[in-house]
């Protein structure tokens, strides 16, 4: 990936990719040609182009690129591998630049309810904050929720965070008793489903597990109106192998991993007690859990 060059290049921001506290800003920014990571001191004019939640274009006029540092101390939280997995090379620093607005469209409207809903919900109290953004944008929110996430650690339950697709099949379930008490025909019931999904998937910007909860959903529904028995390692395989046609660095991410490690386990382990099985689930994440997280 080629360095960013000096000739004011055009960039655009989402909101919901951005940090933004007192005088900085940090996010993420993606040009024709590539994203880097953008830090600068906000302007006011910015600072209303990020509360009202659409993606807007930033015109680099001078600026200091480095390469995304690497992890310096054995056990550290390696942040160059971290957008490597996200196809992110260089951090831009700006000293000069201009903001303008970019031609609305579709996508920008769902990415600003996105960016509403982020800081709706990063309002509430902490916990609920926590569970609300893990639910909804499949992202921690705030910075109070750390010791929470440590705390599901400690006792052992680390992969209901890792699985995070679960409430799909709550989705599902639910509507699924509306439409059938109203007695909706199955196919248009399935075909709402499936646009259901989509947009809960777009809202969480397409985390793994909502992704792959999804799909398994969809290939469940398909073999269902073809009426072919698909045994379910072979549904799992077949979901895997879309979801990775769709993102082909998707096991470069440790969610992923880590989501779909589980769902193997736990279609392959024996039925056990709740002690057992989490016991086993545990043992099986834990090499990825310490070759990512020392």
């Amino acid at each position: 990936m080629a360095a960013p060059n000096q000739r004011s290049p055009i960039y655009v921001i989402r909101p919901d990719k951005v940090t933004l506290k007192d005088d900085f800003f940090y996010g993420e920014a993606t040009s024709a040609e590539q994203t880097v990571t953008l830090q600068l001191k906000p302007t006011p004019q910015m600072r209303r182009m990020v509360a009202a939640g659409l993606p807007f274009l930033v015109k680099i006029n001078q600026f200091k690129a480095e390469l995304i540092t690497e992890a310096t101390n054995i056990g550290e939280f390696n942040l160059r591998e971290f957008y490597k997995r996200k196809r992110i090379k260089y951090a831009l620093t700006l000293t000069k630049y201009l903001i303008a607005k970019k031609q609305v469209t579709l996508s920008d409207r769902i990415i600003q309810f996105r960016a509403r809903l982020r800081q709706w919900l990063s309002q509430l109290p902490e916990n609920l904050r926590f569970f609300s953004g893990e639910l909804f944008l499949g992202e921690n929110l705030g910075t109070g929720e750390h010791n929470l996430v440590d705390d599901f650690r400690n006792i052992g339950i680390i992969h209901l965070l890792s699985l995070s697709g679960m409430h799909v099949l709550l989705y599902t379930q639910v509507v699924t008793f509306l439409f059938n008490l109203c007695k909706i025909n199955q196919r248009v019931k399935y075909a709402s489903l499936v646009l259901l999904l989509l947009v809960v998937c777009i809202i969480g910007d397409f985390q793994a597990g909502l992704v792959r909860a999804s799909l398994a959903y969809v290939v469940s529904i398909l073999a269902k109106l073809s009426k072919k028995r698909i045994g379910t390692l072979d549904q799992f395989g077949i979901v895997a192998l879309i979801h990775q046609l769709l993102m082909p660095q998707l096991f470069l991410n440790v969610g992923a991993q880590l989501s779909y490690l589980m769902v193997l386990g736990l279609k392959i382990m024996p039925r056990m007690g709740s002690v057992g099985q989490s016991a086993r689930l545990n043992m099986l994440i834990t090499p990825i859990l310490l070759f990512n997280f020392f």
